[in-house]
């Protein structure tokens, strides 16, 4: 029993228009649309911001589970074990996987590299809460993928390798076949970007 669930069976024995009073609303549409964000949410909408010039999400949740009499012990601990895990997710490494081509800039011009530099870069988004080693076979299938679609990069040239920076101090380099070549702890990686002065 989830405290989404709490919420949806006591809301059955409330009237959406006293609940809206109790707590401050003039709209019962608003009210709903802020409760189905909360029930409808893994996070209970803690991971965006919702505030509607009444409430912060967390505030709306406590508010909305003190009407409710759900007991307040029960929803700050949940509340507050979902906002530590959000923070957690937010500050981790996020691992990438760059596709190196050794680029040695001729005359390309910057504003090209700049706006291509992204797709140096291949999405590996969902993977990271996985081993390591199940990380790296979806990482060798990924390489093999996309590399049987394209070995060349626009502007930046023949792809070289690839290179998983699983964590700080984790780099695995991988050919273009997806096989492991090597792991290091530092590896540097060209960047280009503009700025207006």
């Amino acid at each position: 029993m989830s405290l989404q669930y709490l919420i949806e069976n006591k809301l059955k024995s409330f009237n959406i228009n006293e609940l809206a009073k109790s707590l401050g609303y003039s709209s019962t549409q608003k009210l709903s649309e802020r409760i189905e964000a909360v029930i409808n949410s893994d996070t209970l909408g803690l991971d965006s911001s919702n505030y509607d010039f009444h409430y912060s999400t967390p505030t709306f949740i406590r508010k909305l589970c003190d009407v409710l009499t759900i007991p307040s012990n029960l929803c700050n601990k949940i509340v507050t074990e979902i906002e530590a895990r959000i923070q957690i997710k937010k500050f981790r490494f996020k691992s990438r996987l760059f596709v190196e081509t050794n680029f040695k800039r001729k005359s390309e011009p910057i504003f090209a590299l700049a706006a291509l530099n992204g797709r140096r870069y291949l999405p590996v988004e969902g993977i990271q809460g996985i081993d390591l080693n199940d990380q790296l076979k979806y990482i060798q299938r990924l390489i093999q993928s996309h590399y049987s679609e394209q070995t060349i990069l626009e502007v930046w040239g023949e792809i070289s390798q690839y290179v998983y920076f699983y964590d700080e101090k984790t780099i695995i380099i991988f050919s273009t076949s997806g096989e492991v070549i090597d792991s290091v702890e530092k590896y540097s990686t060209s960047l280009a970007t503009m700025c207006l002065k």
